[in-house]
């Protein structure tokens, strides 16, 4: 970062090299994060995956688009993954949406009822 700016003359010319390295930095974050927001959307459960394997694969992309500054509510986390479960799954899920407040769970939670109650699939 120094060696950015140790050779400019006036500070306002360092600020002004300063903001547009770091306005660059910005766009990039966007761009990274809109790329990770489209393929949080595309998610779905595949015929051969856990229901472990894919709620990981789900909280790993949150946790890193909330790092890109993007707000997820764990409610919506947790309500796409119960709407893009494999058909076998759905009426573990359809019980677990009438008999739990998704509210008052995190998603760690929801993963693990699941693992729990789908072990016979």
């Amino acid at each position: 970062m120094f060696e950015l700016v140790a050779s400019i003359e006036t500070s306002k010319k360092a600020w002004d090299l300063l903001q547009k390295s770091f306005g660059r930095v910005d766009k990039v974050k966007k761009t990274c994060l809109q790329t990770l927001i489209s393929q949080f959307e595309a998610l779905k459960q595949e015929n051969t995956e856990s229901i472990t394997d894919y709620f990981s694969q789900v909280i790993e992309f949150v946790h890193q688009m909330r790092r890109k500054g993007e707000n997820i509510p764990e409610l919506h986390t947790m309500e796409k993954n119960l709407r893009l479960l494999m058909p076998k799954y759905r009426m573990v899920a359809l019980t677990n949406e009438e008999s739990k407040d998704l509210e008052e769970m995190f998603m760690e939670q929801l993963m693990g009822y699941h693992s729990k109650h789908t072990k016979k699939y």
